[in-house]
């Protein structure tokens, strides 16, 4: 079997993933929920995750947007006492 993917989510690709489940945004994620790629996270990222999305703005417009799925997302899409596929960068 070859080795997943690994890739950084770009906060408009999570964004409109969490927006619409049913988009192709919305496809990356359940890839990166299910395993079938290993999400690339860094402290940096992990901020610009959880400031722009829980932004009230973005908040507003997007109220299936909640802040659980925010943290998942900065978590690296694992739920607690999950496994989780993730590599982390330290920089």
């Amino acid at each position: 079997m070859p080795d997943p993917f690994r890739l950084v989510l770009d906060t408009n690709t999570l964004l409109s993933g969490l927006a619409n489940r049913n988009s192709a945004s919305g496809r990356v994620l359940d890839h990166c929920e299910n395993r079938r790629v290993v999400l690339l996270l860094s402290r940096p990222v992990q901020a610009e995750y959880r400031r722009a999305l829980g932004s009230p703005e973005i908040r507003r417009r997007n109220p299936e947007i909640t802040q659980e799925a925010i943290e998942l997302a900065a978590a690296g899409m694992v739920r607690p006492g999950e496994y989780p596929l993730v590599a982390y960068s330290f920089a």
